[in-house]
């Protein structure tokens, strides 16, 4: 017995006209909001943004506030994170020399952004989104029974 569900294609929308779809996509590339969007997913971006929210911090205070970062991956983040401009890194003159990040003026706008992707999350109906989560499941449960079978 076949069923109509299918999997979406990872080329077709989703919850967006096709219409719309090709000007978002159009819109999207010439505003370079695609990068920045993909900057922000990444696993610690957000932590460190948060974790700077409060306060200038020693590379040695971000580590030890980010709960299973490696040393490497909190490099890479930072350094990605000051040469998009959210993060700035200052060296204070002393013996020895002691380097303090802080967000930048471009990273601390990042607070509004998020407060508004905050506040979108809230107004969503917690029914809707469970029903969507438990629709989504079923859709991955047939697609494995299809792939086995």
């Amino acid at each position: 017995m076949q069923s109509n569900v299918r999997a979406r294609q990872p080329t077709e929308p989703c919850h967006v006209h096709d219409s719309s779809r090709e000007h978002a996509d159009t819109e999207w590339d010439e505003l370079s909001v695609r990068p920045v969007v993909e900057l922000l997913a990444r696993r610690w971006v957000l932590a460190i943004v948060d974790q700077l929210w409060e306060r200038p911090m020693r590379r040695s205070q971000l580590y030890k506030g980010l709960d299973g970062i490696s040393d490497k991956i909190l490099t890479e983040t930072l350094r990605e994170l000051m040469a998009a401009g959210y993060v700035s890194r200052h060296v204070q003159a002393a013996t020895p020399p002691r380097v303090v990040y802080r967000l930048s003026r471009r990273g601390r706008s990042l607070g509004r952004l998020l407060d508004s992707i905050s506040a979108w999350t809230r107004q969503a109906d917690p029914s809707e989104v469970a029903g969507t989560q438990r629709r989504n499941d079923s859709a991955g449960s047939i697609d494995e029974a299809r792939s086995e079978g």
